[in-house]
C-alpha cells in the first residue's frame, strides 16, 4: 500500500511525521507532495522523507491567483498518483487531495481544526468521506465527521512522541514570534491590527527592562535589522525545545501559541482571527492568553505574581495520542471508518477498537 500525504505548511510536517514512521514500520510506503517554501522542504529534509515539490503559494493574493494556484495543485498531484499508484490520501484541509482521490475512487483522510478555512471546506467536504476534526473545532462539516478528544498539535507534541529537551540557559527568557500574514485567512486582519516597528520594539524594551532575555522568530516580509542580535540560532528542527524551555511565548501566529499551551509554557496570543485551540486554550490553561499588543503591555506592567510555567492540567489526562488513532485508522480502513463515522474518539474508544503494532 501507498499513501500520499499533502504538506501546505511547515506545522503539517510535525502532524504526519510520527504518522509516516508508524506506517512505514508496518509495510506502507509513502510519498509526500509539499508547497515550495525554504522552511518545508529544509523540515522533510532533515527528517529524511521523501518529498516532490510542487508549486509556490501565489505571491499576489487573488482570487483568480488562488484558483489557478489550486489547479496546478490538482493536476501535479495527479500526475505523482498516477507514477506512484497511489492507494490513499491524508492531508491538513486539503482540497487538492479530496478531488484528486475523487477522481481515482481512492479514499481521502482530511484533518481540519480551522474553523474561518472556508473555502478548502466547501471544497474537501463534497469529496471526501473521512473528517477528522478535533473536540475544539465549532463546525458540522458531514454527518459522518469524527472528533478526536486531542489537539491536533498533540500529533507531535504528546508525551508518546516528544521528550523533554534543554538547550539554552536556565534563566527568564522570553519568545516572540512574528508572521508574514500572507495567508488567504490572513488578509483580513492586515492593516491596524498588524504590529508595527514601533510596537515590536517597544515590546523587546520593555520585556528587557523586567530581566527577560528575548528571542525573535521573525517571519515578516521585511524583517527589522534591529532585531537581528535577538533572532534564534537554533535549528528549525529544535523549535518546539525551545518554546518548551523559555518562560514567555508572544505571538501573532496560533499554531505555536497552542503548541506553547500544550507545553506549559505561559503564552500571549495577539492576533484578532478567532481560533478554536487557542479558545479552548484560554478557557482551560491559566497560563494562555490572548488580547491585542495594548493588552500585553497592561499585563507586562502589571504583573506581580510572575511568570510560572504550569507543566501539569487535568485535561492533559482526558486527551488521547492523535497518532496512535490516526494510524490505526489508515491501518485499518475501510473497517475503521465503519466503526469511527460520527463517533467521539475518547479513550474508552481507543480501549475498545483501536491496537496495532508500533
Amino acid at each position: 500500500m501507498k499513501i500520499l500525504i499533502d504538506i501546505n505548511h511547515p506545522a503539517h510536517v510535525h502532524y504526519f511525521k510520527n504518522v509516516i514512521n508508524n506506517l512505514v514500520k508496518n509495510g506502507y510506503d509513502y510519498i509526500i507532495t509539499n508547497r515550495d517554501s525554504e522552511i518545508i522542504n529544509k523540515l522533510l529534509d532533515d527528517l529524511n522523507l521523501k518529498h516532490k515539490i510542487r508549486a509556490k503559494r501565489p505571491t499576489k493574493n487573488s482570487f483568480t491567483n488562488s484558483l489557478i494556484y489550486l489547479f496546478k495543485m490538482i493536476f501535479f498531484i495527479l500526475k505523482v498518483s498516477s507514477k506512484e499508484k497511489v492507494d490513499i490520501y491524508l492531508g491538513f484541509a486539503s482540497a487538492p487531495c479530496s478531488i484528486v482521490s475523487f477522481l481515482r475512487r481512492k479514499p481521502c483522510i482530511v484533518l481540519d481544526d480551522t474553523e474561518h478555512n472556508r473555502i478548502n471546506q466547501f471544497i474537501y467536504k463534497n469529496f471526501c468521506k473521512n473528517i477528522i476534526t478535533p473536540f475544539y473545532f465549532s463546525k458540522s462539516l458531514t454527518n459522518d465527521q469524527i472528533t478526536v478528544n486531542a489537539f491536533i498539535e498533540q500529533l507531535y507534541l504528546h508525551k508518546n512522541h516528544f521528550k523533554t529537551k534543554r538547550i539554552i540557559p536556565e534563566q527568564k527568557t522570553a519568545l516572540l514570534r512574528f508572521i508574514t500574514y500572507d495567508a488567504k485567512h490572513d488578509s483580513k486582519i492586515i492593516g491596524n491590527n498588524k504590529l508595527n516597528e514601533h510596537q515590536k520594539l517597544r515590546l523587546v524594551n520593555l520585556l528587557e527592562s523586567k530581566g527577560y532575555k528575548v528571542f525573535i522568530s521573525d517571519e515578516s516580509e521585511e524583517p527589522n535589522e534591529r532585531f537581528s542580535n535577538y533572532q534564534i540560532k537554533t535549528g528549525i528542527s529544535e523549535i518546539h525545545y525551545l518554546l518548551e524551555n523559555v518562560d514567555l511565548f508572544i505571538s501573532e501566529g496560533a499554531t505555536m501559541a497552542c503548541e506553547a499551551g500544550l507545553l506549559g509554557t505561559e503564552y500571549f496570543y495577539i492576533n484578532p482571527l478567532e481560533v478554536g485551540n487557542i479558545n479552548q486554550q484560554v478557557k482551560d490553561f491559566s497560563f494562555a492568553h490572548k488580547g491585542d499588543i495594548n493588552d500585553v503591555f497592561n499585563f507586562l506592567e502589571t504583573n506581580i505574581r510572575g511568570l510560572n510555567k504550569e507543566k501539569s492540567n487535568e485535561q492533559h489526562k482526558q486527551l488521547i495520542d492523535p497518532t496512535y488513532f490516526l494510524t490505526w485508522y489508515i491501518l485499518n480502513y475501510p473497517t475503521s471508518r465503519i466503526k469511527s463515522r460520527g463517533k467521539v474518539i475518547d479513550h474508552s474508544f481507543i480501549e475498545q477498537n483501536v491496537n496495532f503494532k508500533e
